[in-house]
């Protein structure tokens, strides 16, 4: 599974399950809206960015920080709570059963490893933007940098499923080089400046939130259907990524830039719901500890909360790319 997405910062991607699937999600991630950024670096001069003035850290942005991270922790864990508290989610017309206490543990296990690699991916890519990294990573070739992107992402995913969900060291250390991985690309949105980032993480997290407490206070497993359109859509969006890219400047480029933009947001928030279902069906349903040592005679964990965690944080990297194009474009159009 495969996401890319960069028109004008060239931003990252990362991957997921499945082989395939984890190798288009990145493709379409790191081709997203942003890939014309390094001839737009170029033109203004890569040394005033690396020489641009800190920017002033105002209340207002603190709080539009704080509100982003509010929004993928508090409306998180309210998907959780109504699962715990069955009544509480009949009173307000959600349904659903109570989740046993394993699979509350091991759906926390997986959020704390998506929020930790979210954290990781934004402190590595705002020290690389004041550290002026942007000025190196813009001199070289964009394609040079998705490719270096998509292989050491790949390997970091490969590392942490060849590891056992016990070994904690080896698989924090693997989603803290995916997280620098996808962050290097990624630091080159700085160019939208402070503003437009802050506000895209807060929409970001409220979406993310509010389309996880959807998915997870479900009766059924009714997204988990989805998983087959989802496929043939995320074909097309890598696609549309790819053309962009290619074509940039004509009028098919600027058609399959739409294509990658919207559809890709749409695209992206219904892949939310997918895995945020993918990640409790799995809780629910792989063998516990004590399952796995009458059929083997060794108790071990079979849940991996550090590769279930992958997919929404691909999910939320692509959502973000896509909602801070889209506040870009609208507050050019307002100047």
């Amino acid at each position: 599974e495969m996401r890319t997405g960069t028109r004008r910062t060239r931003a990252a991607t990362m991957i997921i399950g499945s082989a395939r699937m984890a190798a288009r999600r990145m493709a379409a991630a790191r081709v997203s809206p942003f890939a014309g950024a390094r001839a737009e670096l170029a033109a203004t001069g890569v040394r005033r960015l690396s020489t641009a003035p800190a920017v002033r850290i105002s209340p207002t942005r603190v709080a539009l920080g704080l509100g982003a991270a509010a929004g993928v922790v508090g409306l998180g864990a309210l998907g959780a709570h109504l699962q715990s508290n069955p009544a509480l989610g009949k009173t307000l017309g959600l349904g659903g059963s109570a989740w046993s206490p394993l699979v509350q543990q091991r759906v926390a296990a997986t959020m704390a490893a998506f929020g930790y690699t979210i954290t990781a991916t934004g402190l590595v890519a705002a020290g690389l933007w004041r550290a002026g990294a942007v000025s190196a990573i813009a001199a070289v070739n964009p394609w040079v940098v998705m490719g270096l992107g998509l292989a050491s992402s790949v390997a970091c995913v490969m590392a942490i499923n060849s590891m056992d969900a016990s070994n904690t060291a080896g698989n924090i250390a693997a989603l803290t080089a995916f997280a620098t991985a996808n962050a290097v690309p990624l630091c080159v949105m700085g160019t939208l400046g402070a503003p437009i980032l802050l506000r895209a993480g807060l929409y970001t997290g409220v979406v993310v939130g509010a389309l996880s407490a959807v998915a997870a206070s479900s009766p059924s497993d009714r997204f988990l259907s989805m998983g087959g359109p989802l496929a043939i859509g995320l074909g097309l969006v890598v696609v549309a990524s790819l053309g962009s890219a290619i074509f940039p400047t004509t009028a098919v480029g600027g058609v399959l830039s739409a294509v990658s933009l919207y559809g890709g947001t749409g695209l992206f928030g219904a892949f939310v719901l997918y895995d945020t279902s993918r990640i409790i069906h799995t809780a629910k349903h792989t063998p516990s500890p004590t399952e796995v040592a009458a059929a083997t005679g060794t108790a071990t964990e079979q849940y991996h909360p550090y590769r279930q965690s992958i997919g929404i944080y691909l999910d939320s990297i692509n959502l973000f790319i896509r909602i801070a194009t889209l506040l870009a474009g609208s507050q050019g159009r307002r100047k």
